[in-house]
């Protein structure tokens, strides 16, 4: 008989998938779709990032979050939080070591290498599993996406239908008034 440690159990059925989702994307969604077939529970955990200045706030990305998973939350339990802070508490709190990354270019792998090693150093039981980006996402970047709006760019190639919307009427509120397709 095959016994299992089952605390190891509950830490490889959950991930955590951090960032700052402004907006969230279709390749943020694409990487949880891709996840939840391979973990039953997924934490998105919407960062308060004090180097950016965010075009949503903390409640509204959380919000979209939500609202642009809905449609797949059937494949597995997904949940969206908040967090300022050390990510390495964030996880402590969910008893979860394990993150979810997306990879779309080299840059990115540089990146996230070095914060797995960080994360790994402040925490050894850190790990973090890293998914490439798929076509047509590998160009996406929520930093991409926001110019794209603010130019008055179509973005449904980029983001969810619920995203563009919050993000027309979010710039169309703005002082600076942009044409919208």
């Amino acid at each position: 008989m095959t016994t299992h440690n089952t605390k190891q159990q509950a830490h490889t059925q959950k991930i955590i998938y951090p960032g700052t989702f402004d907006p969230v994307t279709n390749g943020h969604i694409s990487m949880i779709q891709r996840a939840s077939r391979m973990f039953p529970h997924i934490v998105i955990a919407i960062a308060d990032n004090h180097k950016k200045v965010p075009l949503f706030s903390l409640a509204e990305r959380q919000q979209l979050a939500e609202a642009a998973t809905a449609e797949f939350r059937h494949q597995c339990r997904i949940e969206v939080e908040v967090f300022s802070g050390l990510l390495g508490d964030f996880l402590q709190r969910h008893d979860c070591y394990v993150l979810l990354r997306g990879l779309r270019t080299a840059q990115d792998f540089d990146y996230e290498i070095q914060m797995s090693h960080i994360n790994h150093k402040l925490n050894h039981a850190i790990e973090t599993v890293c998914l490439m980006a798929r076509e047509p996402h590998t160009s996406i970047s929520s930093s991409w996406v926001k110019e794209l709006a603010k130019l008055g760019a179509e973005l449904h190639h980029f983001v969810p239908d619920v995203v563009a919307q919050a993000m027309r009427t979010k710039l169309a509120k703005s002082e600076d008034k942009v044409r919208w397709k």
